[in-house]
């Protein structure tokens, strides 16, 4: 298996989810509980904004903090999994919501 920072396409919308994860999980500055990354499509493959919070380790549940991921690979996963479940009724989703857990598990929502 490729890593995750040279995986470009995905099979299917799952092996996006896993690459999502693990680009957070490798990427967080410290120890976490939780991390939230809010996506926003302007214009696919092109413009997106996002951000990413977390909870550290040992803190307060209340205590978030933030990061970035400064890599356009990152962004592609978004782009591809927009592309994975779109649908011709609602088109690409505007926003995703994509919550990991330390446990691995994780959370997606959409708006579109």
């Amino acid at each position: 298996m490729k890593p995750v920072h040279e995986v470009t396409e995905f099979a299917d919308v799952f092996e996006c989810y896993e690459a999502i994860g693990r680009w957070l999980s490798e990427e967080a500055p410290e120890p976490w509980r939780e991390i939230t990354v809010e996506f926003g499509i302007i214009a696919i493959d092109d413009v997106s904004e996002y951000v990413i919070t977390y909870r550290p380790s040992g803190w307060r549940l209340w205590k978030r903090r933030q990061f970035f991921i400064d890599n356009t690979n990152f962004d592609n996963c978004f782009f591809s999994l927009a592309k994975l479940i779109s649908t011709a009724d609602k088109g690409f989703f505007r926003k995703c919501k994509y919550v990991l857990k330390k446990d691995g598990s994780y959370a997606i929502s959409f708006e579109y």
